[in-house]
């Protein structure tokens, strides 16, 4: 069937359903996942010489994590690397 992705935002305590047609042949399925009003999206990409690294969040996450730290850890497979 190969790879599909999609992209949305969710609206808050909303129910979904992802219906796939394979070969002209229909199915649903129930995404039971917990809409949440706060939370982040990591999102990392890459060109030819570096890692692109992404945070997004919405208004409610900005006023839940304000004024907290957080650290970045890198692994490359033998050392890891940490940012403040």
């Amino acid at each position: 069937m190969g790879i599909g992705r999609i992209s949305f935002i969710p609206k808050y305590l909303e129910r979904y359903n992802a219906v796939i047609d394979y070969k002209g042949k229909k199915q649903t399925i129930l995404l039971n996942n917990k809409v949440e009003n706060k939370g982040v999206i990591l999102k990392i990409t890459s060109n030819k010489d570096h890692a692109i690294l992404s945070i997004l969040g919405n208004k409610y996450t900005k006023a839940f994590i304000k004024n907290n730290k957080y650290r970045l850890i890198l692994h490359d497979g033998k050392t890891l690397k940490k940012y403040l």
